[in-house]
């Protein structure tokens, strides 16, 4: 456990919420973020991996991250660890911290590792299981963006703003194109062009992809439409 967590004192909930976290990560659980509380088991839903899985990860910061409904997506902002290993989120879009997370509650429960795994392609910290999955516990946020804010004092998360995203990541328009490719070879030109419009109609015209194909989506959208 980080020793600035040994230090805290019980004056506050989210504080000895995370302390008993910390406690499951050293034991080897693993964490599964919902809106939903209360519950008992969690079953496999349909992934952008094309199977139904219960989807837990090894870092409470990162299950917090992904324990809303409406929590966004890389063109909009991204998650992983700094240089020291700390989980960090930098913003892609100004604001769009606090449009996530601002007064929104939520809960990270507590699942046994036994039934998990990785596939391809997934990330460090991310794992998956087929099972219907037992929770042992569950720690409730009130409002997940001070709920991290509080951790950022005791270099648990750390928040890169949208005016600071250069300094930590100088070559990220270009990494936002290569993104967006990403995104239209796994889940088609018209639904990135519809999260495009939503999230960031700025990066539209920046990738070359919807010049190319231009035409051929606007005579798609008319379909859609009538």
């Amino acid at each position: 456990m980080n020793k600035n967590l040994k230090n805290i004192t019980n004056n506050g909930e989210q504080e000895s919420g995370f302390s008993k976290l910390e406690k499951y990560k050293e034991e080897g659980y693993l964490f599964h973020g919902s809106p939903k509380s209360n519950l008992k088991k969690i079953e496999p839903n349909e992934s952008g991996h094309g199977n139904n899985y219960v989807y837990a990860v090894s870092e409470p910061v990162f299950a917090a991250m992904f324990s809303l409904k409406n929590r966004g997506n890389t063109l909009v902002a991204m998650w992983r660890r700094n240089s020291e290993g700390v989980p960090c989120l930098y913003e892609r879009k100004e604001g769009i911290f606090d449009t996530l997370f601002e007064g929104q509650e939520s809960s990270i429960y507590v699942v046994e590792k036994k039934n998990f795994f990785q596939e391809k392609g997934m990330w460090a910290s991310e794992y998956v299981s087929k099972k219907e999955e037992v929770v042992v516990d569950e720690v409730h946020i009130e409002d997940v963006r001070e709920f991290l804010l509080e951790l950022e004092k005791y270099k648990e998360f750390q928040l890169i703003k949208y005016e600071d995203r250069e300094k930590y990541f100088p070559n990220i328009e270009e990494d936002e194109i290569k993104d967006t490719h990403a995104l239209i070879k796994k889940y088609g030109g018209q639904k990135t062009l519809e999260l495009l419009e939503k999230w960031r109609p700025d990066l539209i015209d920046k990738v070359s992809w919807f010049e190319t194909n231009r035409e051929a989506t606007s005579e798609l959208n008319k379909k859609n439409s009538m």
